[in-house]
């Protein structure tokens, strides 16, 4: 009878313990529960980018207070369409430009007279120049879309592994939610370290109705490297941080023909 008593104490103080225990702590403690019996599957739907630590023990230091900001995917989708846009005109007035350098080279090749020729040749040069500055503007403003669409699709997989939502996200509204836990890991090798879990959340409205989520694992980064992500300065984050390489603009670069607008009839 003792036992029993023992026993249903001790059960009692890990549900209270339990029940007590913040969210972002239940997350963490589930990862290294998964980590140590090496279950890949769990820590892969736990988090975006999974990593293995090859830890002794570790402990739950600090659970920061969460930071909310509103669901940003929408803002992003307009700002694209923006850019494509500002594209299109770009693109415009490259082409428009062209059949001006076009239309002075095809008189320069007819006129006999050498003045003519000396005049029309400066004049395809600073056309030439001004389309080179306007193309450089074209291939900028195509890198940086082509960021934002990996930006882009990269919060799409996040908002899926939180809450489920597989098609149009961008549809709702709702709050973005993250929770950095601080946790001293020590590992087998006898080495210790403070890692910071970054845990996200989307609380998406339909109806005023929050849609079903959970807390997953953004990233798992050292203190320094996390300290180094919140100055602004590039981790190895799980975030997308290359910038796409500006290729030179020809007229068979999908950017180019993207979009085009079709031809009136006169």
């Amino acid at each position: 009878m003792k036992k029993f008593t023992a026993l249903a104490a001790i059960f009692g103080l890990m549900l209270i313990m339990t029940s007590c225990s913040k969210p972002g702590e239940v997350v963490v403690t589930k990862y290294f529960q998964a980590m140590a019996h090496n279950d890949m599957d769990t820590m892969s739907s736990m988090a975006v980018t999974p990593k293995n630590l090859d830890y002794e023990s570790y402990k739950i230091k600090s659970v920061s207070e969460p930071e909310i900001v509103d669901f940003q995917l929408p803002a992003m989708m307009e700002q694209m369409e923006v850019l494509k846009q500002e594209r299109q005109e770009l693109l415009n007035t490259v082409r428009d430009m062209q059949d001006e350098v076009d239309e002075l080279e095809f008189e320069m090749n007819e006129t006999r007279r050498r003045s003519r020729k000396a005049e029309l040749q400066q004049q395809i040069e600073e056309k030439q120049a001004a389309m080179e500055a306007e193309t450089t503007k074209f291939r900028q403003l195509v890198a940086a879309m082509g960021k934002l669409k990996n930006d882009i699709e990269f919060e799409q997989e996040i908002v899926k592994l939180s809450t489920g939502v597989r098609q149009s996200p961008e549809i709702y509204t709702g709050k973005t939610t993250k929770i950095p836990v601080t946790t001293h890991v020590v590992f087998k090798d006898g080495s210790e370290e403070d890692y910071v879990f970054e845990l996200v959340k989307y609380e998406l409205n339909v109806e005023e109705r929050v849609l079903p989520n959970r807390l997953i694992i953004l990233n798992i980064l050292t203190q320094a490297e996390y300290d180094k992500m919140k100055a602004g300065e590039p981790v190895d984050e799980a975030a997308p941080a290359e910038d796409v390489a500006m290729e030179d603009v020809t007229e068979e670069d999908p950017a180019f023909v993207e979009d085009e607008p079709v031809d009136e009839q006169e």
